[in-house]
């Protein structure tokens, strides 16, 4: 089902938690059996150019798993090998030397920013007949440029110009990057994934368009030179989405156990940043929430994978939070017994795709990825 988001569906099919199967070992390689192949949980090569093997175990390598190659301290290039997949949240991070990564054609899914925090990335490659994802001056996008998924932490560059077409910053796009002074987003984003900018200490300026609805929790954290950010009105802003910057006074404070929200909407004024009217004080008419949500999506009624799905109307973006304390589910299909694709903290936000027949919201995540959250434990906001 398209969106204007692309339709890019970056469900993750191929990565499964290594407890759930045997893990296995060939040479410096760990992996378990998936769908189709083998996804890498652990790998223990020390070369300096590393070459992912095609196959391990005699199957195919279709998947590489969270933090598998987390912290490789010897890599400068790493080359995924061609009919991989997927690639896990943090699959690459923190590996001190890394400069560049060679992606391959087969790549259609990725999970948050599998780079975070490499200090050294300049460049990541994608071939052009990857039908998924693209880079543009060695950033990674999805083909549609919707989603910007990483910008490398060694690229020299200080002002960052997203491209046109752009709507989200991904999860930890940014984090850690030393260099970046000044960010511009194009009209037309709409989120800002959490921890996107988070400890970037260089980062002094961020020009966010009206079309901006929402701010991920931790999303400018640690951003210690920040001290001017243009925000449009009404904005969703995330738990301790500013703290320890000279901006702090813009992030929430942690509410009481009973209350239902966790963030102030904030406009600008004369150029001072001043809190206005909450949720809870607009003429807004919201859908009930049901008292009883512990266990709600477990008692939710099986529903068959074809149920038919609106699409909401082009126009102004709605919005859904969760509502339930501690974590939800977000699922493949609208359906509790469905796979889970991830898993979203209360008090969250993301832009609504659609309404499945039985009231679940088709969400789209920071990855690209989109899924269900029942209604029960969600809410549309404007």
């Amino acid at each position: 089902m398209k969106r204007f988001f692309g339709g890019i569906i970056l469900a993750l099919l191929f990565l499964v938690p290594s407890g759930l199967c045997e893990e296995l070992t060939e040479g410096a390689y760990t992996f378990i059996e998936v769908e189709n192949g083998v996804q890498i949980v652990d790998c223990q090569d020390v070369s300096e150019v590393l070459i992912i093997p095609e196959e391990l175990g005699n199957m195919d390598v279709v998947a590489i798993g969270e933090s598998a190659f987390e912290k490789n301290d010897t890599a400068i290039s790493i080359a995924v090998p061609e009919g991989v997949l997927s690639l896990a949240e943090g699959a690459f991070a923190e590996c001190r030397r890394l400069k560049t990564v060679t992606l391959p054609s087969t790549l259609e899914n990725v999970s948050g920013n599998p780079f975070a925090r490499s200090e050294r990335l300049v460049s990541i490659f994608v071939p052009e007949e990857n039908e998924s994802f693209t880079a543009i001056d060695g950033a990674l996008l999805t083909k549609d440029l919707s989603v910007l998924i990483t910008w490398p932490n060694g690229n020299p560059k200080t002002i960052a110009v997203l491209p046109e077409g752009t709507r989200v910053v991904g999860d930890a796009a940014f984090a850690g990057n030393t260099h970046i002074e000044e960010v511009v987003l194009p009209d037309g984003a709409v989120y800002i994934g959490a921890g996107a900018f988070e400890n970037c200490t260089s980062l002094t300026h961020v020009v966010l368009p009206d079309t901006v609805q929402s701010i991920g929790t931790l999303a400018f954290a640690s951003c210690k030179k920040l001290t001017r950010l243009t925000v449009p009105g009404g904005i969703y802003i995330g738990m301790s989405a500013f703290a320890d910057t000279p901006l702090s006074m813009l992030s929430p404070s942690e509410p009481p156990e009973d209350e239902e929200e966790d963030a102030e909407a904030w406009t600008e004024e004369e150029g001072e940043m001043e809190p206005e009217a909450t949720e809870e004080q607009q003429e807004e008419v919201t859908p009930e929430i049901t008292a009883s949500v512990v266990g709600a999506e477990e008692n939710q009624e099986e529903v068959s994978p074809e149920m038919s799905v609106t699409v909401v109307s082009d126009g102004e973006q709605l919005m859904v939070r969760i509502m339930r304390e501690g974590t939800v589910n977000v699922r493949e299909e609208p359906d509790a017994k469905s796979k889970r694709v991830a898993t979203v903290p209360a008090n969250a936000v993301y832009p609504l795709v659609g309404i499945a027949e039985n009231g679940w919201y088709k969400i789209l995540l920071p990855s690209g990825a989109q899924g269900y959250v029942s209604s029960r434990l969600a809410r549309i906001i404007d």
